[in-house]
């Protein structure tokens, strides 16, 4: 038989029950408001970027510093991108729902090819 360790009660700990939240739902919602914002092109090559990586195929998201790299600019200059392109996104979704956001982008025609650019790739080469 054995015994509970010393200076327990005896009882078996309740087990945590882990929490799963939709990452690709998620991720998903965001191109899509990315792709439905009017804003730069550039802008939103950015964000994409930041959230989802250079290939539509390899999810792996850049930082800023790997950006810069890519893009040939200034770490700086890359970090106010992205702050102008999120002010855009948030004015946008002041504005309108994420059920109107979706409806768009369904209804029209089919998906990686217009949050993506038709070379496949996220980063403008």
């Amino acid at each position: 038989m054995i015994r509970p360790i010393e200076g327990g009660n005896g009882k078996p700990k309740p087990v945590k029950k882990k929490a799963k939240y939709k990452h690709k739902y998620i991720l998903n919602q965001m191109l899509k408001t990315i792709y439905d914002a009017k804003m730069d092109e550039g802008l939103k090559m950015v964000l994409r970027m930041r959230i989802w990586g250079k290939h539509p195929k390899v999810f792996q998201p850049m930082s800023c510093k790997q950006i810069a790299k890519d893009l040939k600019a200034k770490v700086a200059s890359v970090k106010e991108w992205e702050q102008e392109a999120l002010h855009y996104v948030n004015e946008h979704l002041k504005r309108v729902s994420m059920f109107d956001i979706t409806g768009r982008f369904n209804e029209t025609e089919g998906g990686a090819k217009k949050l993506f650019n038709p070379n496949k790739r996220i980063i403008i080469p």
